[in-house]
């Protein structure tokens, strides 16, 4: 029995159908557009992957940062341990989500005194015969001193793309420059 092999189907008799179906029309080249057009929406859903990690990192620094300034108090600035406070707060309202995070400048502003009207309930304009009559205006101010915080963390992009639109695989991350007055005393004539 003489046997002669085919060498012209290399290809398994499952497959013959569906890949003469594909490579008969038109089928088959879009076949070939929908791989093309699917590779290139998966690479750029690669970006915004990094610009939203990005943008949550700056957003959990700045909130660090203002949690470190509300520390501060008057007291933390006349004895000089206000760098202590702001560092202390920043590490644990960081803790676990921004790396190296530090501190880039702490300014301390100059003294301040700020001016204001309250008003006080007066049992001398008890008889006014509209309440809001009853109050009198008395003048007050308070002393203050400006503190300007501005911190920096480390992040780094997940995608070579992403890295692209965010300035290179490496962050530095930097925050908002925060500033608040701390009261430093009541009203002074």
């Amino acid at each position: 029995m003489n046997v002669t092999t085919n060498k012209r189907n290399y290809v398994p008799a499952c497959l013959r159908a569906p890949l003469r179906f594909i490579a008969r029309g038109e089928e088959g080249q879009s076949f070939v557009e929908f791989a093309l057009i699917v590779s290139v929406m998966c690479l750029l859903a690669f970006v915004p992957i990094d610009l939203v990690r990005y943008a949550s990192l700056r957003m959990a620094l700045n909130d660090a940062t203002a949690a470190s300034l509300s520390n501060v108090n008057y007291e933390s600035l006349t004895n000089g341990t206000y760098q202590d406070n702001i560092n202390a707060s920043l590490k644990a309202a960081g803790q676990g989500k921004l790396n190296d995070l530090h501190v880039e400048s702490i300014d301390l502003g100059a003294a301040g005194q700020e001016s204001y009207t309250y008003r006080v309930y007066s049992s001398d304009k008890e008889q006014e015969g509209n309440f809001s009559n009853r109050f009198e205006d008395r003048p007050s101010n308070y002393s203050y001193q400006t503190i300007t915080v501005r911190t920096q963390c480390q992040g780094r992009a997940i995608t070579p793309l992403g890295a692209l639109f965010t300035g290179g695989m490496d962050w530095t991350i930097t925050s908002d420059s925060m500033s608040r007055n701390v009261y430093a005393s009541g009203y002074k004539e």
